[in-house]
């Protein structure tokens, strides 16, 4: 067995995070309206807004995580990294302090617009 396998990894993972540092911010932001449900989530509603305010800092245009991300620029990229971006939300490893760390409603919206096909509209 080789148990250097996680020290890879690891050094990825810690040079694809973002580095801002600082706590949680505890008041959590609201990044759907009550209106979009697992039932009508789409990359336009929801996606798209959700990646603008809380990814794109880390891992947009100058942003200080791999640019491979792009993850708010445009559908396609979403799409493209949709799993990816989705497993780092869903299993709460991102967004690090001081981001806002995602609600469960915001990891369901995900999970759901994938699962729906990744719809744009």
């Amino acid at each position: 067995m080789n148990t250097n396998y996680p020290i890879p990894f690891l050094l990825l993972l810690f040079l694809a995070s973002c580095s801002k540092e600082g706590d949680y911010i505890d008041d959590r932001k609201v990044f759907a309206s009550p209106e979009i449900t697992t039932e009508n989530v789409s990359y336009q509603n929801y996606v798209k807004p959700l990646l603008t305010k809380n990814c794109a800092t880390c891992h947009g245009v100058n942003g200080s995580a791999e640019v491979w991300w792009l993850n708010s620029h445009n559908y396609e990229n979403a799409v493209r990294y949709a799993n990816p971006i989705a497993a780092t939300i869903i299993n709460g490893t991102m967004p690090p302090p001081p981001k806002f760390p995602f609600t469960q409603r915001d990891r369901d919206l995900i999970a759901a617009w994938i699962a729906k096909g990744m719809p744009e509209n």
